[in-house]
């Protein structure tokens, strides 16, 4: 779970933030 990878943080963000 790493924040700025888009589709890979699906899991807490609908694209993975920003």
């Amino acid at each position: 779970v790493l924040k700025g990878h888009i589709g890979l943080d699906t899991a807490i963000f609908p694209n993975g933030t920003t």
